[in-house]
């Protein structure tokens, strides 16, 4: 009878719906880890626990800690199936059931189909570099060859294999690899969200940054490696710099591509090169839009031919980006064009050549008068523009210049005044009676009138500050004399 017991108790824990004992293994990385297989007769059960990655910025190191630990889960198999250094173990269709991080610990809970493991001899001999090379055709497939692994995710775009093994030096060189992949991943990405020339600009900067600082990172956590010989320390430190100069060329490639289109816009003719005859203006602002156009041809051709690495996605932004850039040159110059003819015949008073550039943003500003918000670089240009006829009377005609030239500034900052009001009053209809507003930590109530009066004496103190851009005379013809002008300040993004 108790044979009977024995025998059926056996056929229960082979039954392929029941797990045998769990067999624990501690995995002797840089990062304590600590994995747990069950199998049955169909699959095979792991669960690992590991210390996350610290050294980088949260997001890389979630991304870096969950590739490592299914690379850990993966040697924990060739761990718990005696595989030899001299053969390979291939397997497929990992299906992943948990996984978590947090600043402390990652956690996995996977399952591998017994069928989709297989053990083979190594037909060559292999090296790191053949490793990282090899490509994965079809379904999620992991190999590991002594120790080392590499994972494919099913459905996703293909990235670069890492290598996973049970020693400090490769650990670290499997983490460099892993640092260099996320960050080409990353390059290839940064067009994605941009829609502008300075909005890719500003993030291949802020990428370069982040690049430069991860990498310096690493190179700390190697050099403070206290169970790491000096040996391994400087071939692991020569090995970060290497990847992190290619990294960087990369990056370099697409800054390149930036800088040649900012190259064509710079382009733009200044105030001093405008030809002073009418006749010539437009033959001259045609001459400049051939040359732009010829410029951006040629820049299309070498983002196709592989010049700056760019993928195909990222070509198709390039010329999409490279359109708009010709569309928006087109229409500066049209802009400069209507500029320079408007101002032709009329007597210049002042002219800033600094704000040339933005003025002619807004060329309808030199006909009807107003206030507006314009981009200049990393800068807002606040301006506004008012004009005045001199009036006929007893006193000198410089007098009475100035005078007038007075009343056109103040006009000018009338309209800055109601401009600054009608932007509140916009917002008229989310206010309610009464506002909350928190001056130096207090907060206190105030009625919108008493809000919009506030916006009012603060605009008023800061026109002050506004200088004359450009003013210019004109006469009607009926002999009428009116001065113009236009005020302007400049301010930074964060003021």
């Amino acid at each position: 009878m108790l044979r009977i017991f024995i025998f059926l108790l056996a056929a229960l824990c082979s039954f392929s719906g029941v797990f045998a004992e769990a067999v624990k293994i501690r995995l002797k990385t840089a990062l304590p880890c600590e994995a747990e297989i069950n199998e049955n007769r169909a699959e095979y059960a792991i669960s690992v626990r590991m210390s996350s990655i610290t050294c980088f910025d949260s997001a890389l190191n979630r991304h870096i800690s969950l590739t490592k630990v299914q690379n850990m889960a993966l040697y924990a198999l060739f761990e718990y199936l005696d595989v030899p250094a001299d053969q390979v173990l291939k397997c497929s269709r990992i299906k992943v059931l948990n996984q978590n991080f947090t600043k402390e610990k990652t956690t996995l809970e996977c399952q591998i189909a017994k069928d989709s493991v297989h053990i083979e001899k190594v037909k060559r001999p292999q090296t790191r570099k053949a490793e990282a090379k090899r490509k994965t055709v079809e379904g999620k497939t992991a190999e590991i060859l002594g120790g080392k692994s590499e994972v494919k995710q099913d459905k996703t775009l293909e990235r670069k294999a890492f290598s996973s093994v049970l020693t400090l030096e490769n650990d670290y060189a499997e983490l460099i690899e892993m640092t260099v992949s996320a960050c080409l991943e990353e390059t290839v990405g940064i067009w994605k969200e941009s829609e502008t020339l300075t909005g890719l600009e500003n993030r291949c900067t802020e990428a370069k940054t982040r690049f430069q600082k991860r990498f310096d990172e690493l190179q700390k956590r190697i050099e403070s490696e206290r169970f790491l010989l000096s040996y391994y320390k400087k071939e692991l430190s020569k090995t970060a710099d290497e990847e992190a100069e290619k990294v960087e060329n990369e990056l370099k490639n697409r800054i390149k591509l930036l800088a040649e289109i900012r190259k064509i816009t710079n382009t733009l003719p200044t105030l001093g090169e405008i030809p002073k005859s009418t006749d010539e203006i437009n033959l001259f602002f045609s001459q400049k839009q051939k040359e732009a156009q010829t410029a951006l041809k040629e820049l299309m051709k070498k983002s196709q031919d592989g010049s700056f690495g760019l993928t195909a996605p990222e070509i198709s932004k390039a010329e999409t980006l490279l359109e708009r850039i010709g569309n928006i040159y087109d229409l500066r110059l049209k802009n400069q064009r209507t500029f320079t003819l408007e101002l032709d015949g009329h007597e210049i008073i002042t002219l800033d050549e600094s704000f040339f550039s933005v003025l002619t943003f807004a060329p309808e500003l030199l006909a009807f008068p107003g206030a507006k918000l314009l981009p200049d670089g990393d800068k807002t240009v606040f301006l506004a523009s008012g004009s005045a006829v001199v009036s006929d009377g007893t006193k000198p005609g410089k007098i009475r210049e100035d005078m007038t030239r007075k009343a056109a500034v103040a006009k000018a900052q009338a309209e800055l005044v109601k401009f600054l009001k009608s932007e509140v009053e916009v917002l008229e209809e989310i206010y309610t009676e009464y506002e909350t507003l928190t001056i130096n930590g207090r907060s206190s109530g105030i009625t919108r009138e008493e809000y919009l009066r506030d916006i009012q004496i603060r605009a008023k103190g800061l026109i002050r500050d506004f200088n004359i851009v450009l003013s210019w005379k004109s006469r009607d013809e009926d002999g009428t004399e009116s001065i113009h002008v236009i005020l302007a300040r400049k301010f930074a993004l964060e003021e």
